[in-house]
């Protein structure tokens, strides 16, 4: 009611004002949803990057694993022919 009894320029600037409220309101919106699906991507980019790493450090463990393995058994080896040479 109190609504009819404005003048009708003030009810179309308020209206105008209301508009241009839910203009900048969405406007904001859509702008957070691209940066939310920026982030989003960037956050599969890292997570793609440690996947990546941790299969290399993997790898690397099981190298250093087979590599000290070798030697230890190398020496296990050496050593039974220089025992063995002694006597």
């Amino acid at each position: 009611m109190e609504d009819a009894k404005r003048p009708f320029i003030e009810r179309r600037a308020g209206q105008s004002e209301i508009l241009t409220r839910v203009e900048r309101i969405e406007k904001t919106l859509s702008e957070n949803q691209r940066m939310h699906l920026e982030m989003s991507q960037q956050l599969q980019e890292i997570k793609n990057l440690f996947a990546g790493g941790r299969y290399a450090l993997m790898l690397i463990g099981w190298l250093g694993a087979v590599v000290l393995g070798g030697l230890t058994a190398w020496q296990i080896i050496s050593e039974k022919i220089l025992i063995t040479l002694r006597h």
